[in-house]
């Protein structure tokens, strides 16, 4: 617990290294950097980001609760996610503040939460069935790769419907290159963003987007045309309106779709690929789950949605290695924080990494035990693989559902063994961290 008697207008300790030098350890060695700095400077400490700034990572419930509690007068979300604007853009929903955002948040709840959440695991499953026939069986391979396979065809389901799912190769293709760990320095160094022409990392990043913009505007344009389908995330963008009565602008309507394929694509592929590699690493849980599993009926996916210890599976699986392990919120005015006071542009980041690595919350943190999960539940300031607060991720239900599905139907139809999992390294793809080998595994048809 942070106890402060007085606050102190100076930052909290933090490593001397040059900015540059910081930003290069966050992002080559994301996991251990952080543990690294929390051992040395506890549970509130300060990083310098070249080009993206100063950040205070915290790892106090107590104190992510009141960053989660603040309003928009006092810290912003959106200005802190800077580094992500060169994809998303001006108007997504992800880069706005204030009014604005909880008006857009208004609008864009409905569209990731379908109508029929036990049509849509029907349809997962049947992605994941497709995707499981492809499989090179006896031999290595990566499955992270075959995982976003299924993200990508289930989060353009979503978003454009049913025949999309004839597209989902290109999109897939376009996304990798703007989410792999090639984008990463993009991201993270500023002066790498600019469009100095195709052959600099500034060009061949816009040219990608550009080529995803491309790969969307025919949607849109059918759309208008043939008329909004509701059952659709793209039906209710053009449907809905603000405040004033207004739809959304062009730009607006290209951004929060943008923002939807990134988010819906990426992180929930990444989050599965974690899931197998503990559960292929930990053999009592693999049974455990594979025999509740076994029950239930082939054709009812929605039932793998009750079944409560493949949940403890994927929210332990998002606690020991979360997809993004911190969040961000900028200053706008000083803001007391455990004794500190945070200036004015100074970023503040509750980090899931260090939060869910707390002993005091989670015994035997190194340990996969999703047990834990059964025992007792946790706060949104205890377990936040989604964020928390106002800003907390709309998709966080959808990507569960996916998990669960695509876990249990691949445990049913294989044995499968992990390769050589003592090798692995959390690696930073974009803003998401993933097993360094994409979870290298054997497939066999299981007897």
């Amino acid at each position: 617990m942070l106890i402060a008697s007085r606050t102190e207008t100076r930052l909290p300790p933090g490593p001397p290294g040059p900015a540059l030098w910081q930003t290069l350890q966050w992002i080559s060695r994301p996991c251990p950097y952080l543990d690294h700095c929390h051992r040395r400077f506890g549970e509130i400490f300060t990083l310098r980001f070249s080009g993206w700034g100063t950040m205070v990572f915290l790892s106090n419930p107590e104190a992510i609760r009141e960053v989660f509690a603040a309003g928009p007068e006092q810290l912003h979300a959106g200005a802190a996610n800077e580094i992500m604007r060169p994809l998303l853009g001006d108007h997504s929903i992800l880069m706005i503040d204030g009014s604005r955002h909880l008006q857009r948040r208004r609008l864009l709840q409905p569209t990731v939460h379908p109508r029929s959440w036990v049509s849509l695991a029907a349809e997962v499953q049947s992605s994941a069935e497709r995707m499981a026939s492809t499989l090179p069986l006896g031999r290595v391979f990566s499955l992270q790769s075959h995982l976003e396979a299924v993200s990508m065809e289930t989060i353009l389901r979503v978003v454009f419907g049913p025949a999309a799912r004839e597209q989902s190769g290109e999109f897939a293709e376009v996304l990798r290159a703007v989410l792999g760990p090639g984008s990463a320095a993009v991201a993270f160094l500023k002066p790498l963003q600019r469009n100095l022409g195709p052959l600099s990392p500034g060009g061949w990043f816009r040219a990608r987007v550009d080529r995803l913009h491309r790969l969307i505007t025919p949607h849109i344009e059918r759309s208008r045309r043939d008329g909004p389908d509701p059952t659709t995330a793209l039906g209710a963008l053009l449907a809905a309106r603000d405040e004033a009565g207004e739809p959304l602008s062009e730009g607006e309507l290209l951004d929060q779709v943008v923002t939807l394929l990134v988010t819906g694509q990426d992180p929930p592929a990444t989050a599965m690929a974690w899931a197998f590699h503990w559960l292929l690493s930990t053999p009592g849980v693999l049974e455990r789950l594979t025999d509740e599993i076994a029950p239930v009926p082939a054709d009812a996916a929605e039932k793998l949605l009750e079944l409560p210890y493949l949940e403890a599976v994927c929210r332990e699986a998002l606690r020991i290695v979360p997809v993004v392990e911190a969040v961000q919120r900028v200053a706008r005015v000083p803001f007391a924080l455990a004794g500190f006071e945070i200036p004015p542009g100074v970023m503040v980041a509750p980090c899931a990494y260090l939060v869910h690595r707390r002993p005091d919350l989670y015994p035997d943190p190194e340990l996969f035990r999703p047990e834990r999960f059964l025992e007792r539940s946790f706060s949104a300031s205890e377990f936040l693989p989604f964020g928390g607060g106002t800003r907390k991720c709309l998709g966080a239900p959808l990507a569960l559902l996916e998990m669960k599905v695509v876990v249990a139907t691949l445990l049913r139809r294989f044995e499968l063994r992990r390769h050589e999992p003592e090798k692995l390294q959390p690696s930073r793809r974009n803003v998401t961290v993933a097993p360094s080998d994409g979870t290298r595994v054997i497939a066999e048809p299981r007897r």
